[in-house]
């Protein structure tokens, strides 16, 4: 999940000596495509012609955002002592900010490392996903 915060994190975590587990230049690759349309970013769909579910969750610790090295110049300046849980703060507050009868959203950014968050989200996933359940939900979403 590419956030607007990413290209910071990037310059930065590079600059620092990080490598976001060793696909540096694979992330920045990706990142042309996002960078040349805020639109296309996720932060900044989640509106009244927003109609999916939508559920993220990465650990603190996740090498993909810098999550390894203590908080980036940038992460520190808006108050964040980790770097995961700044880069996607852009996302969580997309999410908390969605008007009233969008589709279940969430975000989660727990303990651990890339692709769960550990039990925590594990949890928030669960709760989302009866959320999305209970809203009737069209096929082919099914509870299995």
């Amino acid at each position: 999940m590419i956030t607007s915060r990413h290209p910071t994190l990037l310059a930065e975590c590079a600059g620092a000596g990080g490598e976001l587990g060793g696909l540096d230049g694979a992330a920045r690759e990706k990142l042309g495509i996002w960078a040349t349309d805020p639109s296309l970013l996720a932060e900044n769909s989640f509106g009244s012609e927003y109609v999916v579910p939508f559920f993220f969750s990465t650990g603190e610790s996740d090498p993909f955002c810098c999550g390894m090295r203590a908080a980036l110049p940038s992460a520190a300046a808006a108050g964040y002592t980790n770097n995961c849980r700044w880069v996607y703060g852009a996302l969580q507050a997309a999410v908390a900010s969605a008007p009233p009868g969008s589709p279940p959203l969430g975000v989660c950014i727990g303990s651990g490392g890339h692709g769960g968050g550990g039990s925590d989200c594990m949890r928030a996933r669960q709760a989302w996903l009866d959320a999305v359940m209970a809203s009737g939900p069209v096929p082919p979403v099914f509870p299995e």
